[in-house]
């Protein structure tokens, strides 16, 4: 039988039942009237009441035939019926109450009170038959001996036993509409639902398998699912287990649930199409692999850890790192791997940089299981929940420095011992070069001669070019060594004794100066390197002019600029080619073949202003001029340091 058979046959089943408790609720109603003018005449007392009982019974008459009409009357039917009932009740008690009630009313009280407890118990079986055994004792004691029990309760109790009977037909005819509804289910079901036999024969397919397996009628057992599924049947039907296997058939992945039902010694299954499912996953698994692939095997320590600096991970290269296994570490404090517990401040301080998403990088020296220092540079950064994007603690990388520190410590010590040969070169060799200086200029006194004056004046100026070279050294290594000596500098004095320092240059004498110092307050900073700055650029300016006949300009201006000053150089002459601008702050380099300078002036101007904390900016065009912009900020006076000269002399007494 196909499925609109079975639907019409259980629906004419159900009208069937409908129309059998219409029918005995009529018959209730009738006998309710009929039999009630049979208690009248044993009872004539209570004939006054019988409007009401005659009322009650027109409601469940009325009911039960327009119901066979009216929806409404369908849906509510129960209702009225139990409302019917209960004014029933209520009835029974008043005529019992009128008489006092007399010791001839309380059987049909307790009758009433077990018929309630029958009506109202959603009709389980155990109640329903035995509330049927009562009521049939009750009116069988009530026939056989008429002085037990009162007239009118035997009456009263044949319509109500009616009423409950009807009620119990109506109620299987909605649990069996229930059971066809659910029957019907799988055929409308979007998930592919199938019956396999022993032999592979497909016994049931719903419509859904039918669209997504549409060869599956045709080929039957030879079907690539009914085919791995058929694998499973002995299994199966041994043990009586659900099975959750997936199957893939051309390029789709289904998930297929299939449990053995032993009535019909047949498979029934149930398929999901997961191949999109199935392609997130694989995606999903193949990231999870890299991710995985990349953290244990990076060069790198990696570290996790929640807001309390807990560690909730490490990678393999941690462990070989520190020497320590991962489960020593998990759930341990940062504080294990410093030589010294934080304080809590420090703790709390590096937390709210991580709600606050920054991150760090420095150099920390760290201690491994064994008890050795290693030194590490660390970076340091949020990591946020997938979900919530909220901070949930810190990633820490870490790298092995150790052989760079081996290297850096070596090349200041080398750095160190160039900068004391340099200053002792330097300085020894300025001695020699004065007397050498001296002896000429009292031979160029003395000589008469003019060739030989010319090859002493020639002397005089390579000594002064050795001289200058010397100095320049030796301010480089004092540079590089000294700290910072910061005083208050009156600017206009400072620039006029740099001016009176190059007068004796031969290119001043045809130099015209725009010196503009707006900054007159006393300024914060170290003397002898602003000095350094401003002269070598003065110097410089006044030496590197143009061709022709021109009025070479140099400029000057020291201003006020934010905490600091602004110091600007600038002249107009032959400028600097744009491929070199980056290279002349390099050490030794000379970017005019005509310069006869040590190449270390520009190199000693961007040291200094890099160790004062300035800026410099560097604008030029060539045959137009060159122009230098210093920005200095004012130093702390409390910072004030020995003085280069001092410390050197404290090394080399």
């Amino acid at each position: 039988m196909n499925h609109k058979g079975k639907d019409l046959a259980a629906l004419s089943f159900n009208l069937s039942q409908a129309n059998v408790y219409r029918l005995l609720l009529i018959t209730g109603s009738i006998l309710l009237v009929v039999l009630g003018n049979m208690h009248n005449y044993l009872q004539p007392e209570l004939v006054y009441y019988e409007e009401f009982r005659y009322t009650l019974a027109i409601l469940m008459l009325t009911s039960a035939v327009l119901s066979i009409w009216s929806d409404f009357f369908q849906r509510h039917l129960i209702a009225i019926s139990y409302i019917s009932y209960t004014l029933l009740c209520l009835w029974v008690i008043f005529i019992a109450a009128r008489n006092h009630f007399s010791g001839d009313y309380w059987p049909g009280m307790l009758v009433l009170i077990s018929i309630s407890g029958v009506v109202f118990s959603h009709f389980r079986p155990f109640i329903y038959f035995a509330g049927v055994i009562i009521l049939a004792g009750v009116v069988g004691v009530g026939l056989s001996a008429p002085g037990l029990i009162h007239p009118w309760v035997i009456v009263s109790l044949m319509p109500l036993i009616l009423f409950f009977n009807g009620m119990m037909i109506h109620s299987r005819a909605l649990s069996n509409q229930k059971h066809h509804e659910l029957a019907t289910f799988p055929e409308y079901s979007p998930t592919p639902m199938i019956e396999i036999g022993a032999a592979g024969d497909i016994r049931y397919a719903n419509e859904a398998a039918q669209i997504v397996f549409p060869d599956l009628l045709d080929l039957q057992h030879l079907h690539p699912l009914v085919r791995e599924v058929m694998g499973y049947f002995g299994t199966a039907r041994q043990h009586g287990v659900v099975k959750n296997i997936e199957v893939k058939i051309d390029d789709k992945v289904y998930e297929v649930l299939f449990n053995y039902v032993p009535a019909a010694h047949s498979l029934r299954l149930y398929a999901a199409d997961i191949s999109t499912r199935k392609q997130f996953q694989d995606a999903l698994m193949e990231r999870e692999e890299r991710y995985r692939i990349m953290v244990q095997g990076t060069n790198e320590a990696l570290i996790m850890t929640d807001l309390e600096e807990r560690i909730t991970f490490v990678n393999q290269q941690f462990c070989h790192l520190f020497g320590y296994l991962q489960e020593e570490v998990l759930g341990a404090s940062l504080s294990v791997l410093l030589e010294d517990n934080p304080r809590p401040e420090q703790v709390q301080q590096r937390k709210q940089n991580r709600l606050e998403g920054k991150s760090e990088i420095y150099e920390a020296l760290l201690i491994k299981k064994n008890g050795e220092r290693l030194w590490t540079l660390v970076s340091v950064s949020p990591y946020r929940d997938a979900q919530t994007h909220t901070v949930k603690g810190s990633i820490v990388a870490m790298t092995d420095i150790s052989e760079l520190k081996k290297v850096e410590q070596q090349l200041k010590e080398r750095n160190e011992q160039m900068d004391l040969f340099l200053y002792k070169a330097t300085h020894d060799l300025k001695g020699p070069l004065a007397s050498v200086k001296g002896i000429l200029n009292i031979a160029l006194q003395d000589c008469l001669q003019p060739e030989i004056r010319q090859y002493i004046e020639m002397a005089l100026t390579s000594t002064d070019r050795l001289d200058s070279a010397l100095v320049d050294l030796l301010h480089v290594t004092r540079l590089n060594k000294s700290k910072l000596k910061v005083e208050k500098v009156d600017l206009v004095a400072l620039v006029g004794e740099i001016l009176q320092s190059i007068d004796h240059m031969a290119e001043r004498r045809d130099v015209d100066f725009n010196i503009s110092v707006r900054y007159r307050d006393p300024f914060p900073t170290d003397r002898n390197s602003l000095s350094s700055v401003l002269q070598n650029l003065i110097v410089n300016a006044v030496k590197y002019k143009k061709g022709g006949e021109y009025q070479h300009q140099v400029n000057v201006i020291i201003d006020h600029h934010q905490q600091g000053i602004q110091v600007i150089v600038s002249d107009n002459g032959e400028g600097i080619r744009p491929e070199i601008q980056e290279k002349i702050f390099q050490m030794f380099y000379r970017g005019n073949k005509k310069s006869r300078g040590t190449g270390l002036g520009l190199y000693i101007v961007k040291q200094s202003v890099d160790k004062m904390g300035g800026e410099l900016k560097l604008e030029s065009e060539v045959g137009v001029g060159t122009r230098f912009t210093i920005y200095f900020p004012a130093l702390a006076v409390a910072k004030e340091e020995e003085n280069e000269t001092e410390e050197m002399e404290e090394m080399h007494p």
